[in-house]
């Protein structure tokens, strides 16, 4: 029994460390970007992150299952990893090797990570106006405010709670007051508008103390605005607004420039000034297409911009990545292993010519 789990360990070892296996996940992962990349043209690139880029399983089809490029880049990190635990077999001779292998893990761990903490949001700014706060369109969250009396001027925020937390029956208390949640209904967005929010709706009940303009149920959707509840000498106003975000600095928008291209629509070139502030700082900036604005884990991209009431707003794409470095360190770690590589094989040939012609 013994020597059967240690063969069948050992076929398995083998294959985890097969160069086949790479090549098998490498194929897949083309696959999935070039199903992914035609995916995106008719619907959209969020549909095409979440069902291809962001996934560990997909379907194919609708119904036939099909990996997704997290699944395939873990793999093939376990793949890597056994490989290079067989080059320690002669780590002198094998040492350029090992650090190109650490080099791509690394990368894909970073990868893998990123996916997980990186965040996107949106930042829409009004010329002259100031903000350090961001929004996630992908993500909804449920918001309770509270305050004394009846006209609600002065509110404050009891709760907030991501709605992938909350369930059918789960209750929130607000002081003593209890909402229940009877329904969550989702709706997704019929378009292929990256920008159009899917809609979501809630149905909660609350004691008979209350009162609302719904009756005893209180009805609150993502695309309206706060429900209000009176609840004796209390008012409470209930939401579902994007998952919002506060940063480390404050933005404001000095001006905002567009250029098209002569007889068309189409941009050819936008720029924002912009003020960025924070603790014992202040400094002027330019954010363009091709020129994003980098603040420690945070990278600001001029995304696109709208006019409303003869005013100009524009839009900055906001992305959240504490492992940004790690692909440059990867990278680095990748091209000195080839270097040492590269070395070692030459002072390995040139020793190989000395002994044959020592022996001739």
């Amino acid at each position: 029994m013994f020597v059967k789990n240690a063969i069948v360990l050992r076929k398995s070892l083998s294959i985890a460390a097969s160069p086949k296996l790479t090549a098998y996940c490498l194929i897949v992962m083309l696959c999935i970007v070039i199903s992914g990349t035609v995916y995106e043209t008719s619907h959209g690139l969020l549909a095409a992150r979440e069902h291809f880029f962001e996934s560990w399983f997909s379907l194919a089809l609708g119904v036939i299952p099909f990996p997704g490029i997290k699944l395939i880049a873990f793999v093939l990190l376990i793949n890597l990893l056994f490989q290079a635990l067989r080059f320690l077999k002669f780590p002198l001779k094998n040492s350029g090797l090992i650090i190109i292998h650490c080099g791509v893990l690394m990368l894909l761990a970073g990868a893998l990570l990123a996916s997980k903490m990186a965040h996107d949001y949106i930042l829409p700014l009004g010329i002259g106006e100031t903000s350090n706060t961001v929004m996630n369109f992908g993500d909804d969250e449920l918001v309770i405010h509270s305050a004394n009396g009846h006209d609600a001027a002065d509110t404050f925020t009891d709760t907030v709670i991501p709605v992938e937390k909350l369930r059918n029956g789960k209750s929130v208390i607000v002081g003593d007051i209890t909402l229940i949640i009877d329904t969550i209904h989702k709706f997704k967005n019929g378009t292929n508008n990256d920008n159009a929010r899917n809609s979501l709706e809630i149905v909660m009940s609350y004691s008979a103390i209350c009162q609302s303009a719904s009756g005893n149920q209180l009805i609150v959707n993502s695309m309206a605005p706060a429900q209000k509840i009176l609840c004796n000498d209390r008012t409470i106003l209930v939401e579902v607004r994007p998952v919002t975000k506060n940063l480390p600095v404050s933005f404001t928008l000095k001006d905002f420039t567009k250029q098209l291209h002569q007889g068309t629509q189409t941009l050819k070139h936008v720029e924002s000034q912009v003020v960025i502030s924070g603790d014992n700082f202040k400094r002027d900036a330019v954010i363009t297409m091709n020129k994003p604005l980098r603040y420690k884990n945070y990278t600001f991209y001029q995304s696109s911009y709208s006019e409303h009431q003869g005013k100009t707003y524009a839009s900055f794409s906001v992305v959240y990545n504490p492992y940004k470095i790690t692909p440059y360190i990867a990278s680095l770690t990748i091209i000195s292993g080839g270097l040492l590589h590269a070395i070692l094989m030459i002072i390995a040939g040139k020793r190989k010519r000395r002994i044959i012609c020592d022996a001739q």
